[in-house]
């Protein structure tokens, strides 16, 4: 790391003013230690600073790992009792829960298993309504919100039943207090493999994919949990599902996905604007992407032909 920093710095002082100038506009890029095991389709949530990366697979390994950024170390632990994949995560109250996705023998998950941080167990909690992969998922004032995916639906073709798929738009919220789900107006655009956020009390959704119309899709829509409503927003420059998104200054990032290129986007809420700041250093999508410090981290994920990809993890510091 600390040669990676030298020729960096050295780099930098050898560059033009208005090179430096370019640099400070689209944010800085570097890596940090890899993972232990490489992770696609994985989910990625943050508490105490530290960033714990659930579920995935690359080579039957579904690892449940730790990363400690003022180490910059990696380690395993636990591992959760339904492997799974296509999978949410987020954290209330030192637990963190891994909701829906897909395993081998399961197409689509209801299960929803929590790991408590303080006694460094795993727990299950009540079934998820709608059993679906490919979904999003937020904490928002001590609520759970799972948000659409792709649900499995019975088809009749020339009389002869068939199990299929569809994306869906299904919005359920998880009352831990009472280990109970409650189904709250669905989102207007059905799709899978879109992310989300919380900013200002309220849900961002963004891109994805459908199965009837744009795919990708542009799509962002922000739900209000007070009022249970939603609202279309300024559309994603540049279409894409499997994309990471993050918060950080109150702004909201677009990163990668599989689209066009490897776009970095910022959305402001307040002008309800988006704008391009740059590109990835090297293109990937199903990741996952965590905060800490208002350093944006993107872990593991897919890139053809690079087998790398799904162990590494890159370090992004937004512009100022």
């Amino acid at each position: 790391m600390l040669s990676i920093a030298i020729y960096t710095l050295s780099l930098i002082m050898a560059c033009s003013p208005s090179l430096i100038c370019e640099q400070e506009a689209q944010g800085y890029w570097s890596q940090v230690a890899d993972m232990n095991t490489p992770h696609q389709c994985h989910a990625a949530v943050v508490v105490n600073g530290k960033i714990y990366v659930v579920g995935g697979f690359w080579m039957d390994n579904f690892e449940f790992e730790e990363y400690n950024p003022e180490t910059d170390k990696w380690r395993i632990l636990p591992n959760m009792p339904t492997r799974r994949l296509f999978l949410g995560a987020t954290t209330l109250q030192n637990r963190i829960y891994a909701i829906g996705g897909m395993s081998d023998s399961v197409e689509y998950h209801s299960t929803i298993e929590a790991y408590d941080l303080t006694n460094n167990t795993w727990s299950k909690f009540a079934d998820l309504p709608t059993a679906r992969n490919r979904l999003a998922t937020v904490a928002l004032s001590g609520k759970i919100y799972a948000i659409g995916g792709m649900m499995p639906v019975e088809t009749n073709y020339q009389g002869i039943p068939e199990r299929n798929y569809q994306d869906t738009g299904i919005v359920e919220v998880y009352d831990q207090a009472e280990n109970l789900w409650t189904t709250k107006e669905g989102m207007p655009t059905p799709r899978h493999g879109h992310s989300a956020v919380v900013v200002n009390n309220k849900i961002l959704v963004i891109g994805g994919f459908q199965l009837e119309g744009s795919w990708p899709t542009a799509t962002v829509e922000e739900y209000d949990p007070i009022e249970d409503k939603w609202t279309q927003k300024a559309a994603l420059p540049t279409p894409r599902g499997f994309l990471g998104a993050a918060v950080v200054k109150g702004y909201i990032y677009a990163i990668g996905g599989r689209g066009r290129g490897a776009p970095v986007e910022r959305y402001d809420s307040e002008a309800d604007e988006w704008e391009r700041i740059g590109t990835m250093p090297e293109w990937r999508n199903r990741f996952a992407i965590a905060v800490v410090d208002d350093i944006i981290y993107v872990i593991g994920g897919e890139e053809t032909g690079d087998p790398q990809i799904p162990l590494s993890v890159l370090r992004y510091e937004p512009p100022r």
